[in-house]
């Protein structure tokens, strides 16, 4: 968004004399009953003046103001015995005769430097800059240095000599390095302002996104989803109580739409019978065209007729189709077990393929007990109803995920024992592929166990497979890791791994090891005690940008710049951003919450958008009273209202 800063001509004011303001200088300038003299004004090339007539009474003054045109500046005024009083301005002497006023205005080579800053901003991920008239100046270029080596490419369009302002979307992450400079010209010249280089003040970028209402204990920001395009965000908030509810905590989910400039609230998505802790937007799945997206419950009760208020669970897949959400199928653990039999926890995790026609979810009803996986695809019945049907059950599981096109799954496997059986809680992912098996192709394409992955390093307590994420084309894999505190040696427990494997010529292989920097987590203070970098992962379709969270990092930091070595706050959470350029993985982007304080957990969840372009940070516990997006940042008394983070 660009804004014009223009200077407006004063008018002519009459100044009258003590003696004559009793007998008619009233608030309206009536000159009627007074002697008036006749007073002119002219300008010569390059400006304008006003007023160009004027009948001032005897003894009056008169103000000129002169209004040089784009690339001009004013040189002189003279006549009537005046002089110049401020920019632009002339003020005559008192009035006793007829006289004339003339100003000259002149141009010239631009020689002046132009004053480049940055201003603040409310839009996210807008990078504001702004400048002063540069003498002589009839346009403008912004340059940027996105590296500080690659050179100057010109950002926005050309800008008249009257804009002095602009506001830049930009990629925050990308810009880190970045070099500014504002030319300014005319027809003869150009001269270059000096250097602007990126500061903490790119921090006030950073998108900010609320509750839209005044409910507290929400905790906004759980579950995060981006759809490719990084134009459609889901949020969730487990823990919603709104009035609207009864006051049961039942779960909400937002979806926020990117406009031209700014993100703006869609829709909020509710169960449509309220249960109490149903842990509604445990977990998200979006696909990649943003439009049909899986919510799990993993808590919801089975009806409000079980007195035994017993958590089956659910997932609830919604479609967005003329311009609304509608919910397209619900599907309940009280029926999905063998012979129909009852799941416990199911929705514990979910994952959607790409395409929007592949659904996984876990059913696990305690974290230290693996569950197992269900798989369902999108089909037409017998009347031509698009339904979603169960394909494929397999029999331990705690995480999930698809690729785009729903052909290759990836299982987390946290609770599985070593090769030894003194070795628990080990863990193990599995990957899978669907399609022809060579050995058996009378038998059709069927779900085939590609690999069984184990950690680099293995040991009693690693969890391995607590979370797994797959790239957009299956052929990338990120695992996560969750140190059981108890059994796990120190050293360890202070810089949990993420691990990237690749799959090349049906052969999958470790890549590389992501781990937080030594001086980050070394004091953190989760109920245990540790880190938790790698409960939250996100890739690009390509997988050549990462994204770790760690809600239990203490630094007490904001934005980017932060010091990564002072942690005071404890369980504010970061989050770690890697980039692969030129055959190599770059040193991490350390990425703060914009107003970081003790406890707010950011980096609970992590999202990024297809082309990695935009990522998103939800602090589930953070207490901003604030409402609504791109909004300032507000005292902390809503507490665990959450929020989202955008850069």
């Amino acid at each position: 968004m660009t804004y014009r800063v223009l200077t407006r001509p004063m008018g002519w004011t009459l100044l009258c004399l003590s003696i004559a303001v009793a007998t008619g200088c009233g608030g309206d300038n009536n000159t009627e009953g007074l002697e008036t003299i006749k007073v002119t004004a002219s300008s010569g090339e390059g400006g304008t003046v006003t007023p160009l007539e004027s009948d001032v009474p005897r003894g009056a003054v008169l103000h000129v103001t002169a209004q040089p045109e784009l690339g001009y500046r004013l040189l002189s005024m003279s006549g009537c015995d005046g002089a110049i009083t401020g920019e632009n301005n002339y003020k005559s002497a008192e009035i006793e005769a007829p006289c004339h006023i003339e100003a000259t205005f002149e141009t010239g080579p631009v020689e002046e430097l132009g004053n480049l800053q940055f201003s603040n901003t409310s839009i996210a991920r807008s990078i504001g800059f702004k400048w002063d008239e540069v003498t002589y100046a009839l346009r403008y270029k912004l340059y940027k240095n996105i590296d500080g080596q690659s050179g100057f490419t010109q950002i926005g369009p050309e800008f008249a000599g009257d804009e002095l302002s602009y506001q830049s979307v930009e990629t925050l992450y990308d810009n880190l390095n970045a070099e500014y400079k504002l030319e300014a010209c005319n027809d003869e010249s150009c001269t270059d302002s000096e250097l602007l280089v990126t500061d903490s003040a790119i921090n006030q970028a950073i998108g900010y996104v609320k509750r839209p209402n005044g409910d507290n204990s929400l905790r906004l920001g759980y579950a995060l989803a981006f759809s490719s395009d990084g134009k459609t965000l889901v949020a969730s908030a487990p823990e919603n109580c709104s009035a609207d509810n009864d006051g049961l905590c039942s779960g909400v989910v937002y979806v926020y739409r990117l406009g031209d400039t700014s993100w703006q609230f869609e829709a909020a998505i509710e169960l449509d019978d309220i249960r109490a802790d149903s842990r509604f937007g445990e977990r998200l799945s979006l696909s990649r065209d943003g439009n049909m997206l899986a919510i799990s419950a993993p808590l919801v009760s089975a009806s409000f007729s079980d007195t035994n208020n017993t958590r089956v669970g659910a997932v609830y897949i919604y479609e967005f189709s003329d311009d609304s959400w509608t919910q397209m199928q619900a599907l309940s653990g009280d029926d999905q077990g063998e012979d129909d039999t009852r799941l416990l926890g199911f929705g514990a995790d979910i994952a959607l393929s790409g395409d929007g026609d592949t659904l996984a979810v876990v059913a696990q009803e305690l974290i230290d007990e693996d569950g197992q996986a269900l798989l369902y695809r999108l089909t037409l019945d017998e009347d031509d109803e698009r339904v979603w049907e169960l394909e494929q059950r397999f029999d331990t599981a705690s995480a999930v995920s698809l690729d785009n096109s729903g052909d290759y799954l990836a299982l987390g496997v946290r609770n599985a024992a070593g090769l030894e059986d003194e070795e628990a809680n080990v863990g193990v992912t599995e990957l899978y592929h669907y399609g022809v098996d060579a050995d058996d192709e009378d038998e059709g394409e069927v779900w085939q166990l590609d690999a069984e992955l184990n950690a680099p390093e293995v040991f009693v307590g690693q969890h391995f497979g607590h979370r797994v994420l797959l790239s957009s084309n299956g052929q990338k894999l990120l695992v996560g890791v969750n140190y059981d505190s108890t059994v796990v040696e120190t050293a360890e427990l202070e810089r949990p791994e993420v691990y990237m494997y690749q799959r090349n010529s049906d052969q999958w292989s470790l890549a590389h090891t992501f781990a937080q920097l030594e001086q980050q987590g070394a004091s953190n203070t989760e109920d245990d005690g540790w880190s938790r970098y790698g409960s939250a992962l996100a890739m690009n379709s390509d997988g050549t940008r990462v994204l770790i969270g760690d809600p239990a990092e203490d630094g007490d930091g904001n934005g980017f710049f932060a010091n990564d070595s002072i942690n005071s706050a404890q369980l504010a959470g970061a989050a770690y951003l890697y980039n692969y350029v030129d055959g190599a993985w770059q040193d991490e982007v350390y990425i703060k919450a914009k107003n970081t304080d003790a406890g707010d957990r950011f980096g609970a969840a992590v999202s990024i958008s297809g082309d990695g372009k935009i990522i998103a940070v939800g602090a589930p516990e953070e207490d901003g009273s604030a409402v609504g997006v791109d909004t300032v940042v507000a005292a902390d008394n809503a507490d665990g209202s959450g929020a989202v983070y955008l850069y």
